[in-house]
């Protein structure tokens, strides 16, 4: 029962940290962007959406390929 309750525990854990982790991702993308740093990007009308959609397919992809180990984790645990 104990081994169950920890099991159960631990993939909690993992998914938190799966959910941190991808906060942390979009937080570090929009610090870059904060700071007052030339990048040249002012010029361009887009180029606030283009950075926006690329962070998001990122983190999107980060989230499916964590699911996707922690089903696959899940899955092996269940045999």
């Amino acid at each position: 029962m104990l081994d169950v309750v920890r099991n159960e525990f631990l993939a909690f854990e993992i998914r938190i940290n799966n959910i941190t982790l991808d906060f942390e991702v979009g937080a570090f993308t929009t610090r870059i962007f904060i700071m007052n740093l030339l990048n040249h990007s002012e010029r361009y009308p887009y180029a606030f959406n283009i950075v926006t959609g690329t962070t998001f397919h990122f983190i999107m992809r980060i989230i499916i390929v964590k699911i996707m180990r922690l089903l696959r984790y899940r899955k092996i645990q269940l045999h």
